[in-house]
């Protein structure tokens, strides 16, 4: 009894984390089509993007960026913003950028730190996956938690094939078969 519980805690473990994965994959299959995925962490372009979301850029020469266009550009080390364009300096090859809810403009950029534009829905909608990048930001933080993972699905795989007596108890009347009992036949 204590064996077949074990099975289905496991089994219930298991759909949670292919689930997980499931979720996880999905977010990574644009990066097929050219796309990078980006989490927020600040509420610099609130309304239009949302905290704990996750955004896409993609990679675009300096010509196609325009004002109004959002970008994610290297802040400083490996840290990233991603703000809307408000003007270009062709000559300089320089962005200046304000994050929507700023009250002031951004130093200007150079093209050379610029990952990419951010993908679009619209003209005025930014494609985004609202707290997802709260998911992500998590696991890639954590990633003994793949490990966890791996474990709870192996044994979900695993655990069929364990057949040992010991660890299954079983009552004799669900071991009967319907049979004529050998008891029963010496007491005729």
């Amino acid at each position: 009894m204590a064996f077949k519980t074990v099975k289905k805690i496991f089994g219930i473990m298991s759909i949670i984390c292919y689930l997980l994965i499931f979720v996880y994959v999905l977010l990574i299959v644009p990066m097929l089509f050219g796309l990078h995925p980006v989490a927020v962490y600040s509420g610099s372009m609130e309304p239009a993007i949302e905290v704990g979301s996750i955004i896409y850029y993609k990679e675009v020469a300096f010509e196609d960026i325009k004002e109004g266009d959002v970008v994610t550009y290297i802040l400083s080390g490996e840290e990233n913003s991603t703000h809307r364009v408000i003007s270009v300096d062709s000559d300089k090859r320089e962005l200046t950028t304000k994050g929507d809810s700023n009250n002031q403009a951004d130093k200007p950029i150079s093209y050379s730190k610029v990952k990419g534009r951010v993908a679009e829905i619209s003209e005025d909608a930014i494609f985004q996956i609202p707290f997802l990048g709260r998911y992500t930001t998590f696991v890639n933080n954590n990633l003994w938690l793949c490990a966890v993972v791996f474990v709870i699905i192996a044994t979900n795989v695993i655990l069929p094939y364990i057949k040992i007596d010991s660890l299954v108890e079983e009552d004799k009347d669900d071991r009967f078969d319907g049979g004529v009992n050998s008891e029963e036949i010496h007491k005729e």
